[in-house]
């Protein structure tokens, strides 16, 4: 699972619950995930405060993605570091992602942000460095390697007291045309679902959708697109989820989605994540 959406996934369950932290809190996140397309990903994360306006951040998670020929059996550590100056803020941050013997990336990133009490708004931007290694020969293998540079932006807005509208997105500029390398398209069974497709060659990736309140409570929509780069197939993802108190001191966060790709029908998505917060 991409880190902006844990990330946001388990700040706004801080403080849905009444626990956002301030100084030297922390937030711990356990997630899992799988579709019916036979993709399954588990994840562990976590937000530690070092200071009342500055987080530091950390994710690893484990996914796999079955295709009809290969598979991608993938790893994926991030770490960030968030300061907020009020109302200006800056998120940096590192991560690794792939499968060593298939693809994988060394991805670097940045944010800027404004924040108030009813809006906020994020421009990000983000470097990708991948290795992709193929069969040429039945004794011989060869790599490419390529970069991409991701740009993208993230805003939300309160609509009222219990409703917050958002919008997010990220586009990539690839230095190689990835149509024209050789076997690449034996990773086109990644677009059957957004899951498989996480993290992996997009061209751009788009959500928008809707929190809505109730005390504790939060139930959330959401429409997604996810675009390959690898032949252009696009991925359509509805999901509905609602998060809910497990005690004092932690929240679930069920979840149940609906992806449409052009080359592979239909998925579904189910996924599932418990917080826990200390202070």
């Amino acid at each position: 699972m991409p880190l902006y959406k844990l990330c946001t996934a388990f700040l706004l369950a801080a403080l849905l619950s009444g626990s956002a932290i301030a100084g030297e809190g922390y937030i711990i996140g356990l997630g899992a995930e799988g579709d019916s397309s036979d993709s399954l990903a588990y994840s562990i994360f976590g937000d530690f405060g070092l200071t009342e306006n500055t987080w530091f951040s950390v994710t690893a998670a484990k996914a796999e993605a079955e295709g009809a020929f290969s598979e991608l059996n993938t790893i994926y550590g991030d770490f960030g570091l968030d300061h907020y100056f009020d109302p200006i803020g800056i998120r940096i941050g590192a991560a690794y992602w792939g499968d060593d013997d298939i693809l994988d990336s060394v991805d670097v990133r940045g944010s800027l942000y404004m924040r108030t009490k009813s809006v906020s708004f994020a421009a990000d931007y983000e470097r990708r460095n991948f290795d992709f290694l193929f069969q040429l020969l039945p004794d011989q293998r060869r790599q490419v390697e390529f970069e991409a540079d991701g740009y993208g932006m993230n805003f939300r807005v309160a609509a009222g007291k219990r409703v917050s509208l958002y919008v997010r997105g990220m586009s990539y500029d690839y230095s190689v045309d990835l149509t024209r390398l050789q076997n690449i398209s034996d990773l086109a069974f990644l677009s059957a679902s957004r899951l498989s497709l996480a993290n992996s060659l997009l061209d751009h990736r788009a959500d928008a959708g809707m929190d809505i309140k109730f005390g504790l409570k939060m139930l959330s929509l959401e429409y997604g697109n996810r675009q390959t780069a690898i032949d252009g197939d696009s991925v359509d993802s509805f999901s509905l989820g609602f998060l809910f108190p497990a005690s004092d001191a932690s929240d679930i966060e069920l979840r149940v989605g609906y992806d449409d790709s052009e080359n592979f029908g239909n998925t579904t998505i189910f996924s599932f994540f418990w917080f826990f917060y200390g202070g």
